[in-house]
């Protein structure tokens, strides 16, 4: 079952489609575990479709392995939500250095989920989604926070839908750059695996229905400079295509699509 998002009357409405290459639907409530659908989707509007995320919270995870006897096993971000782009959204470098695209599996929880053993954390899951998790790098040193490398005009490249019924383990995840593919990677490239991730960020705060927490990058990220058209990929969960520019040449104010 695929869950995004479609304009309905010029404001953002859920849709649905059970079956694939099947009919969308309108969900009447917002989105949750059992949505309920309502009537089809015109046509004309399935050109309208927005990032299918819509978080309050955007979790991010760093794939890097922590210092011997740290006491934090795993690296973790806030990213702002106001950072979520669709796809074909321009990436606003702010350098002609560029940003760091990275192509991960992103996580969407669909119930309330606080301490949480990894043994039971999937049963807390909507579904997943494809995001690219774009860095600004020369800003890491200035702030190791990462406020200022995460946060930047359409950071958060992500999928048209929500995916409920994936399997990560075997998925291939891909980055190309102009059309040309530059990396390849599954999720076995994790330090920590999803369901440690998601435990370990429970532990720490509150998860709620239609919250995110991006997984982190496999090995797959790629410098890319402005002129160039970065694309992200997940095996069974669609693509995300982003053009970069330089925010000098944008001409428009650093906001999100959304």
């Amino acid at each position: 079952m695929r869950i995004g998002r479609m304009l309905r009357n010029g404001a953002p409405h859920y849709v649905i489609q059970r079956v694939r290459s099947g009919p969308w639907a309108w969900i009447d409530g917002p989105l949750s575990v059992n949505p309920t659908a309502g009537d089809d989707v015109p046509e004309d509007v399935l050109s309208s479709a927005l990032p299918a995320i819509d978080p309050r919270l955007l979790v991010g995870t760093a794939n890097t392995v922590r210092p011997a006897g740290s006491a934090d096993p795993l690296t973790v971000f806030l990213k702002s939500p106001h950072t979520v782009a669709a796809d074909g959204a321009a990436l606003v470098a702010r350098t002609p250095a560029g940003v760091v695209a990275e192509a991960e599996i992103a996580v969407v929880i669909g119930q309330r989920m606080a301490s949480v053993p990894a043994s039971d954390v999937f049963e807390y899951v909507l579904g997943y989604t494809v995001v690219n998790d774009v860095t600004d790098q020369g800003e890491i040193a200035q702030d190791p926070r990462l406020f200022r490398a995460k946060n930047g005009s359409a950071y958060t490249p992500a999928g048209a839908w929500i995916e409920t019924d994936f399997d990560p383990g075997g998925a291939l995840i891909s980055i190309a750059v102009d059309d040309r593919t530059v990396s390849e990677a599954t999720i076995s490239g994790l330090h920590t695996p999803i369901a440690e991730q998601l435990a370990y960020i429970s532990e720490w705060t509150v998860l709620g229905p239609g919250d995110v927490v991006m997984t982190g990058c496999p090995g797959t990220a790629v410098a890319v400079r402005p002129g160039e058209t970065v694309e992200v990929a997940v095996e069974g969960l669609g693509r995300v295509r982003s053009p970069v520019r330089l925010a000098a040449d944008h001409g428009a104010p650093r906001s999100t699509t959304t």
